[in-house]
């Protein structure tokens, strides 16, 4: 019985130090943010989150979007609509356009992924993802240290990408 006690235990503590409790959560949209190997911090104001990276010269934000009026049932149509009012104020190009299943920590989701070209000198990788039923989550991700072009550091934003989607957790509400 003893033994039977103390491996509960072990087990409960176990748990409790593993279990890390959320950087940030988006309650009504059942979204939270969790500490990861490769992101330690957050910074939320209202939907507006930024992500602080191991690797500094990666700017990684998003936008948490809940539309209780209007449900977009196609991605497609909503990422781009989104895009255009982001980008309403460059001249930009679309490099690359994929759909994409994003892995957050507990569920696959489906999204859109553009590499977005900015006149040529800047690439940014913008990314639209739907979350439940009325939930979407927008990505944007940045080299900010060197300006370089879609083809030599598209590869490099789309693995950020991965890194910061192992730190949300999509909850049922």
């Amino acid at each position: 019985m003893r033994i039977q006690f103390t491996l509960a235990l072990a087990g409960l503590i176990a748990f409790n130090v593993n279990a890390k409790e959320p950087l940030h959560a988006y309650l009504s949209s059942g979204v939270e943010v969790h500490e990861t190997d490769n992101m330690n911090r957050v910074e939320a104001t209202g939907p507006n989150i930024r992500f602080f990276l191991k690797d500094k010269k990666i700017l990684a934000t998003a936008f948490v979007f809940k539309d209780t009026r209007n449900p977009y049932p196609l991605l497609n149509d909503f990422a781009e609509q989104f895009l255009k009012r982001a980008y309403a104020s460059y001249d930009y190009q679309i490099f690359e356009k994929n759909k994409v299943m994003n892995n957050f920590a507990n569920r696959k989701s489906d999204g859109v992924e553009y590499l977005v070209d900015l006149g040529g000198e800047k690439c940014e990788l913008y990314l639209a993802s739907s979350v439940g039923n009325q939930t979407y989550i927008f990505f944007n991700i940045s080299n900010e240290v060197t300006n370089a072009k879609c083809a030599s550091i598209g590869d490099k934003l789309k693995s950020v990408v991965t890194q910061v989607n192992e730190s949300i957790a999509i909850n049922d509400i």
